[in-house]
């Protein structure tokens, strides 16, 4: 990477000014956001492309359903083209192919990626924190990861982080995982989340927007336990719980570091505006399919932890959560912990 881009950033910050057009009744606090404008041109001998990001359904896309509406170039060499999709294997076929250029996929999948081409995934930025969350029925009483001894889980991620950070939490609340409780995995959110609405559960591992739903439908099922706030007391000060996060190929990398940075900051911008009004958000993430229901939408945004941290500021706090991935299994994050040319910006 080159050795000025925090001159680049501060740059682009400089010159910033509003998106327009998209929040109907934002009338005392804009946003202030670069425009096409704005962003810096890069030299002739450029390539004009157009950049594919991809996303997909649920927190990691919400974040930036605002770039959805409103970006359609990063510069004057790089258009872009948003799609959403259900599956994160298709977005890894996309990245490895070259038919995807950006996505925001899950960071335990992004680290993996990165080992799988040896270093050809360079890391953007974390866009969205924790997302589990334990429900119960009303005929069972839990208020910690200790009360699940005995107990029967359904959950969904098998050989992902859903399984990982479950597992962990239960051992370093004295609980074996083998032995303590039973956990029963589906291949679904959908079906876990069928099975406590049917009363086929009693207790079970969802992620958002699913526990908004779920609770939507039936308001005598609990928010029983935060995997983040549990995540935090078990993990202190060395990492936060990162689930989600925005990577693109070391080719574009390289190519387009500027448009990358002007990238980064619509992300950010796009966030905080997402968080702050989520009645203008919800129906921008129903109109491309992020989410099926403005209703669930709107309500699922102030819990679904959505962000944009750099690569370099999320450095230290992911590199915690990958270890802990990794002393779990290695295998969880690819077989190795990313070295520092993961991190965007260096």
């Amino acid at each position: 990477m080159k050795k000025n881009l925090p001159f680049i950033l501060i740059a682009i910050l400089l010159l910033s000014v509003a998106f327009t057009g998209c929040n109907k009744n934002n009338q005392s606090g804009e946003t202030n956001n670069p425009t096409m404008s704005s962003i810096p041109s890069n030299t002739p001998t450029k390539e004009v492309t157009t950049a594919v990001i991809a996303g997909l359904k649920g927190p990691t896309s919400m974040g930036m359903i605002r770039m959805f509406a409103e970006v359609n170039s990063l510069s004057e060499f790089v258009k872009v083209e948003f799609n959403v999709y259900s599956a994160p294997d298709v977005i890894t076929a996309g990245l490895l192919n070259g038919e995807i250029d950006i996505a925001a996929i899950p960071t335990n999948l992004a680290a993996t990626l990165y080992n799988k081409t040896e270093g050809d995934i360079v890391l953007l930025g974390v866009n969205t924190l924790g997302v589990l969350n334990i429900l119960t029925s009303d005929k069972v009483s839990i208020t910690s990861m200790a009360d699940l001894k005995g107990k029967k889980i359904i959950a969904s991620g098998k050989g992902s982080t859903p399984e990982y950070i479950l597992n962990y939490l239960l051992e370093m609340n004295g609980l074996d995982p083998s032995k303590d409780v039973e956990i029963e995995y589906k291949t679904e959110h959908s079906e876990v989340a069928s099975m406590i609405l049917s009363g086929e559960a009693d207790i079970v591992l969802l992620p958002q927007p699913f526990v908004t739903t779920v609770i939507m439908q039936n308001p005598t099922i609990k928010n029983a336990v935060d995997m983040t706030e549990e995540w935090n007391k078990a993990a202190g000060d060395d990492s936060t719980l990162m689930m989600g996060c925005l990577v693109t190929t070391r080719e574009f990398a390289e190519k387009y570091e500027s448009e990358l940075v002007s990238l980064m900051i619509l992300n950010l911008e796009s966030a905080e505006w997402v968080n702050q009004y989520p009645s203008d958000a919800a129906p921008f993430i129903v109109q491309y399919d992020v989410l099926p229901s403005v209703e669930v939408a709107e309500k699922a945004i102030p819990d679904s932890n959505i962000t944009f941290i750099f690569a370099q500021k999320a450095k230290d706090q992911l590199n915690g959560f990958f270890k802990i991935l990794y002393d779990y299994n290695p295998q969880s994050i690819g077989g190795e912990l990313p070295k520092d040319d993961f991190y965007f910006g260096q």
